[in-house]
Formats: structure tokens, sequence, C-alpha cells
């Protein structure tokens, strides 16, 4: 398809058109007006057309249509395998191989091309991750001739021999790492991969002008309405999550059946929000492909929910639900140079308390006598402990190395447990707080013990604790009954 001159894509030839242009652009913006409640009562019949099927129409559970709905793949999801293992990287060629053969996985043309402007900067952050690891220096060598006869300097010197000689090993495995990442020429695995599956039929190239895609994106733009008018504001590619739709709406429209919309997307233009979080598509978005499609259902899912669907191993959907995290968390750092994340960045933060789900996840699993679930609810509750009295509803938190508003965030997780209980009215609540190192757990401590007030909360338990080099949880204290 042409791709459309003014915002809607804001390509490299875009960028280098003529003064003109971009004049006309600017007086095409600057004509847009804010919706009046006028506009806003003729319009809502052109996004409603058929009033009696905000009653009568039935969405079909994403669960009865496994088997035989098409599966679209939007860009962020395309970009989730190069921060996943080999085993998971298999296990998402066999699933879309599958849907693939079966005619049912589509990827947008569109898609397509945000994957090529992006992919480069993927493969640029892995390789900078290598490079910033190699450079390990050697001790250097220096004699004491008045240690020479002594045994346990003579051990020294062997050790620091073989460090060295270690320390080479490694930095030329990563040279050579680099070497081969370098030499890759749009056949890295993940790359491979596409190319295996995505063969003939399953890119979609939706049939639509760029006059007409111009004035249904101002249209939405101007009376909100979704997809796509929250990116109205941006400078390149504003009209993407548009030319996506309708592509999911031609679909529905050639081959009516019901369609899954595989995203990270969790703008308020796809969903409908609720606590920060996405809870349903929006009904504008489910009611417009119920007409282009005859009566079909249109849902959305992350990745992870996918492969859940079809059958994944749970270390795979974990992994991958990691990366969808790390893939959507709001970033101010921009470009290659920015990538490597800090000890303290959000990025290196957000794993770490991964990790520490993880490792308490084990601690867990260890010390109970029956099944623990990992689970995820409104409050935040990471694990549920089935026991004799009730269920114990389990908060991991990570609070890092730093004293800086230790107790504010300590308050705000005990804070956190009494919505728990008032939601679990039976049963019992346990925080676990995983600290970098001992000394900040002494202080975590300190703060729990200072946080008392009138009334005391027998039904909480918190644990204070830290994370071993091997990754395993080490409790340092756990109180029962704490004061609140």
């Amino acid at each position: 398809m042409t791709e459309p001159k003014n915002k809607l894509e804001q390509n490299e030839k875009a960028d280098a058109g003529t003064s003109e242009q971009r004049d006309k652009a600017d007086k095409s913006k600057s004509k847009r007006k804010e919706p009046t409640s006028e506009d806003d009562l003729f319009v809502t019949k052109t996004i409603y057309p058929d009033a009696e099927a905000v009653f009568t129409a039935r969405l079909k559970p994403l669960d009865a249509l496994r088997e035989n709905c098409i599966v679209v793949l939007d860009t962020n999801v395309l970009l989730v395998p190069f921060g996943v293992s080999k085993q998971s990287l298999d296990q998402l060629r066999k699933t879309y191989k599958a849907l693939a053969d079966q005619g049912r996985l589509v990827v947008p043309a569109h898609t397509a091309r945000e994957f090529a402007k992006n992919r480069t900067s993927k493969l640029a952050e892995l390789y900078q991750f290598l490079y910033r690891r190699k450079g390990l220096v050697p001790i250097a060598p220096r004699n004491y001739p008045l240690l020479e006869g002594s045994k346990d300097y003579q051990r020294v010197l062997e050790v620091e021999g073989k460090i060295n000689a270690l320390a080479k090993d490694y930095n030329d495995a990563i040279e050579k790492a680099l070497a081969n990442i370098a030499a890759w020429r749009w056949n890295d695995p993940v790359s491979d991969m596409y190319a295996e599956v995505f063969a003939k039929g399953v890119i979609h190239e939706v049939n639509i002008s760029p006059e007409e895609l111009s004035i249904d994106w101002e249209r939405r733009v101007h009376h909100k309405v979704p997809p796509g008018y929250k990116d109205g504001g941006k400078d390149q590619n504003a009209g993407g999550d548009l030319i996506v739709w309708h592509t999911i709406l031609d679909i529905g429209r050639t081959r009516q059946k019901s369609v899954l919309f595989v995203s990270g997307e969790t703008k308020p233009d796809w969903w409908h929000r609720v606590e920060g979080r996405p809870l349903y598509p929006r009904y504008e978005l489910v009611d417009e492909f119920r007409r282009s499609s005859a009566g079909e259902s249109f849902h959305m899912a992350e990745l992870s929910h996918l492969m859940d669907m079809f059958g994944a191993a749970p270390q795979v959907i974990e992994e991958i639900r990691k990366e969808e995290v790390v893939l959507a968390a709001p970033t101010l750092e921009f470009g290659v140079e920015q990538v490597s994340p800090g000890r303290h960045s959000f990025r290196y933060m957000l794993q770490r308390g991964f990790e520490a789900e993880s490792a308490v996840g084990r601690w867990l699993a260890a010390r109970s006598p029956v099944n623990v679930e990992r689970t995820s609810d409104d409050f935040g509750v990471d694990y549920r402990v089935p026991g004799p009295g009730g269920d114990n509803w389990v908060i991991v938190k990570y609070i890092g190395d730093r004293v800086n508003n230790i107790r504010s965030r300590i308050v705000d997780v005990l804070s956190q447990s009494s919505k728990v209980k008032s939601r679990y009215v039976n049963g019992r609540v346990m925080v676990v707080l995983v600290a970098e190192n001992e000394d900040i757990a002494a202080k975590a401590l300190s703060v729990v013990r200072q946080s008392v007030a009138e009334s005391t909360a027998p039904w909480l338990t918190v644990v204070v604790g830290t994370l071993s080099g091997e990754g395993a949880f080490k409790e340092k204290v756990a109180a029962s009954g704490m004061v609140l």
C-alpha cells in the first residue's frame, strides 16, 4: 500500500519533503478543532449505528475460539523473542508454525515494516550488552623477593596465573560472540525463525488509500474514537495503530472469522483501563469488528497469554511475560548508547523484582507441604499458599539497596496488606521484603518494627530477607502478628 504523506506516516521520504508539503500538514493540523457537545451528539450514532446490538450482541469467549480464530501479531510482539532463551524461541516457532500451517496466522504489512525499523536496535542492544562486559583486567604481576621462599606466596602467584588465564579466555570468548553478532545479515535466530514461519500468505496488506486513511484518522482523533487517537500528537507513525486496525477489519470482512489481536498495547484507545491496568478491549473496537465481520468476535491478549492458550511450558510463559514487562516499561533514555541498564535503573530494578519473586516462590515451595500457586490480582498478591485455617496470600516486595524512601515503600506495602485482608477476609497475609544486602535488610526490619499504630494485625506475617549469589531467598527474620 502507498504510504500516506501526512502525519500518518512521516517516513524518511516525508521528512525530506518540500516546505510547501510541511506547510500544508501544519495548516491541516491547525484546522483541527476540539469536539463540541453538538459534535458528540451526532457522532455517537456513527460509532454505535446498531443500537439494538448494544444489548443483544454477545462476544464469544476466547477459550471457545482457540481452534478457529485468526491470530494477528503486533510489532511489539515480534520484538519479544530478542529477549528470550532458545527454549522459548523454539516454542514460539512451533506455535507460530502450527497456526501458519492452518492459515490462521496474520502479520499486518504495517507491522512487518515497523519490525524492519526496530530490529536493528534490538540487535544493537544485544551487542552492547556483551561489549560492555569485555575488558576484564588481568592482575598485574609484581615480584616480592622477600616472599620467594613462602609456600603461601607461591600459591598466590599460582592462583593469579589461573585468574589471568581465565580473564583472557573470558575476553576472547566475548570477542568471538561479538564477531558472530556483527556477522549477522538479517539471519539472526529471530529473523531466521520469522523467515521460516512467515511464508507466503501470512503477511496481509490492507487495500485502503492514503486519502481514506487520512480522513478516518482525522475523524477518530477529533472525536476520540479508538484506536489511534492517543497517537494524535506523535511526529512519526501517528497513524500506525489505525493502519493495523483497518487490517484487522479487512481480515474480519474478507474471512468472517473471529480475531485474537496479540499485542503488548495497553493505551486507553485500545483498552478500558482500571487502576492503571487494562481490563476490557474498548467496546467501540469490539462492536466495529462485529459489524465488519458479520457477527464475529474481537479479542486482545499478550503473547504470554497466547502461549499459555497453546500449552507452552510454564517457564516459557514466565520468561515471555518478563520480557513483555521490560518492553512495556517506560524509559527516559533513548538511543543505543542508553540501553544498558544501570544498577538503579528502572529496568534493573524490574529484573531484580522478578528474580526476588521467583526466589521467594521457591522458598515457599520448599517450606510448604501443599502446592504453592502463582497468582496475580488487583491488590498485588504474588502467591497463594493453601492452609488448614484458610489461604495464605503472599506479597513479595523487592526493596533494593537504597536507604532513600525505604520507610515510605515499606509503609505502602504494609498498607497494601490491609487491602488484601479486606478482600480475602478469612485468609492470612504474608509480606516478604527482599533486600539487596543484609544492611538494608536490617534497616527494613527496623522500619517494620517502628510502624506501630493502635491496633495489631494477628493475621499478618512479615518476612525480611536477601537474595544469595545463587539467586536463593535467605530468610533473616519473620514476625507474626505485626503491629501496624
